[in-house]
């Protein structure tokens, strides 16, 4: 009865902590997702001619 025994008390800490990430990342993740996907596409007939 002393303890408490919840599992989302462990997941909370957790997902804040995703959070604050995401705040603090979340700028420079999208802009390099954003340049991968274009310098993907920008390669792709390079890609295809030369198979």
């Amino acid at each position: 009865m002393t303890q408490i025994q919840e599992a989302t008390l462990a997941f909370v800490p957790k997902a804040i902590g995703i959070g604050v990430v995401i705040v603090v990342c979340g700028n420079w993740m999208l802009h390099e997702l954003v340049s991968f996907t274009t310098e993907l596409y920008t390669r792709i007939p390079v890609l295809l001619t030369t198979g």
